[in-house]
């Protein structure tokens, strides 16, 4: 089965715009985007450098006070609009998302369409309702609160969910009154730059969203530029660490998003038949397993052990992989060949440490996807809770399954490192189920479910998965200033 062309014609021509303008050239030069299913460079980027950053900046905060100013129904408007033209543009922008980070073409309809969509409507909603509140202070003296945008949003983006990420940071901050600098990842740039000019169609206006093509050096100027009011950043914790590094000289604040290593704990009381494909089959699929939300781990009661790592190697070995342009491939490649090696270099590392045992995958894909950066979904059993495969983030399709005796041992384990982001517990038990997730330490917990980011619902870790929330109104304060006032009445 031959892969399906890619319309490289759809491919949007601007990779920096400032104030409306592009900039085809810098001093940098330009780095070449390479889809990472074929393995052949789609287009050329040019990297923003010290002027091109600057000049985003000086266009983001001199269209600033008239973006603020703006009524809030008009701003409703705009992002409604927006909202409507991504919906719109589906295709276009699934088609594009295939060949930013090889998602499965099925899955990049709701990861770059239909969530999108609603994460602006939703916040589209909120333009209107930043209120404030009345304090009781004294009889003659009025004290209030006012909710007002903080400036200047510096947005630097990971590869595996732009146009989800826009939803999650670009919504609010728009809808507050912010302006926004946007650093896409070079790895995935093509879908940010394409909802830039569906932004310009809404009625958005010049200098309110500007881009910065690049790569790290890009991203650190951004985070080190004096001009911004805040960052929000998704990614791992070494690039985190180096943003926040830039941004202490300013003391610009941050929201982070980051890393995960998550549980999913399967007690023997749980309804397999929903329990096991649910732990199983999105952390290995979606996203080729390059979702942070992942719940990587899988902690299973030893009553059930051997049941359910057969019927999640089972399940594993179900999983179509291939051409994710393909309407029936549910798992495409992994972002690039440097991460292909990496996580293939992880498997074998566990492997031959003894760190778990390999049951399933392992291996790359030969033959017509030689040249794309496939793994294949893959299992670990027997896993050891202390080792390198437990503790740390593989970002690709690897499970381990883990071995539990009874509910302290199951939170013992979930626990045991420096992630906090998500956990999962199946059990038919309820009353055990909400003694679990009161002791689990993460920001997001499921109950017999994958964990799915609605809108209304507020997103984020503990620990070195990051702070600060994305989603519901708790995302939406994440850029306004808390203004108080006082006036002497009597």
């Amino acid at each position: 089965m031959s892969l399906l062309e890619r319309d490289l014609s759809l491919l949007p021509k601007r990779g920096i715009l400032i104030g409306g303008n592009t900039f085809a050239s810098t001093s940098l030069g330009s780095i070449d985007h390479v889809d990472p299913t074929t393995g052949k460079v789609t287009g050329a980027l040019p990297v923003a450098g010290a002027d091109e950053v600057d000049a985003a900046v000086v266009a983001a905060r001199a269209a600033f006070p008239a973006w603020r100013a703006v009524p809030p129904t008009e701003r409703r408007a705009m992002l409604m609009k927006l909202a409507d033209l991504i919906e719109a543009d589906g295709e276009t922008l699934a088609h594009l998302g295939v060949i930013d980070n090889g998602g499965a073409i099925t899955f990049n309809r709701r990861g770059c369409v239909a969530g999108p969509a609603g994460w602006f409507r939703y916040y589209a909603g909120w333009c209107d309702k930043l209120e404030g509140r009345q304090i009781p202070f004294a009889a003659d003296t009025l004290d209030y609160t006012v909710l007002e945008p903080l400036g200047v949003i510096a947005l630097l983006l990971a590869f595996n969910g732009p146009m989800s990420f826009l939803g999650f940071k670009a919504a609010p901050a728009l809808a507050a009154g912010n302006t926004l600098v946007i650093k896409p990842s070079e790895l995935a740039p093509w879908e940010v730059l394409r909802w830039v000019e569906l932004a310009e169609q809404a009625g958005i206006p010049a200098g309110v969203i500007n881009v910065v093509s690049g790569d790290g050096r890009t991203g650190a100027l951004l985070a080190g530029h004096p001009g911004i009011a805040k960052i929000s950043f998704t990614g791992g914790g070494g690039t985190a660490r180096a943003i926040m590094a830039a941004a202490a000289a300013n003391l610009t604040p941050s929201a982070m998003e980051l890393g995960g290593k998550s549980a999913a704990i399967l007690f023997d009381d749980a309804n397999l038949k929903v329990a096991v494909p649910t732990a199983v089959v999105p952390s290995l699929s979606l996203m080729s397993g390059q979702v942070c939300l992942h719940g990587t781990r899988v902690l299973v009661q030893r009553s059930i052990y051997a049941e359910v790592v057969d019927q999640a190697v089972a399940l594993a070995g179900s999983i179509k992989q291939g051409d994710p342009m393909r309407e029936d491939v549910q798992m495409g490649p992994v972002i690039n060949k440097a991460n292909q090696q990496r996580i293939l270099d992880t498997i074998e590392r566990t492997r031959a440490n003894g760190e778990g045992k390999l049951v399933r995958g392992g291996k790359a894909l030969d033959g017509e996807f030689a040249a794309g950066a496939f793994v294949e979904p893959t299992i670990f059993a027997d896993v050891n809770p202390d080792s390198a495969i437990a503790q740390n983030e593989v970002f690709g399709p690897v499970l381990s399954i883990i071995p539990f005796d009874d509910e302290d041992h199951a939170v013992a384990i979930a626990n045991n490192g420096r992630f906090g982001l998500a956990g999962y517990v199946y059990t038919e038990n309820f009353g055990r189920a909400h003694r679990m997730v009161s002791k689990i330490d993460a920001g997001f917990l499921s109950i017999n479910t994958y964990g799915l980011l609605n809108p209304a619902v507020p997103f984020g870790g503990f620990r070195e998965s990051g702070f600060g929330r994305e989603g519901g109104y708790e995302g939406l304060l994440e850029f306004v200033h808390t203004k108080n006032v006082q006036a002497k009445i009597g």
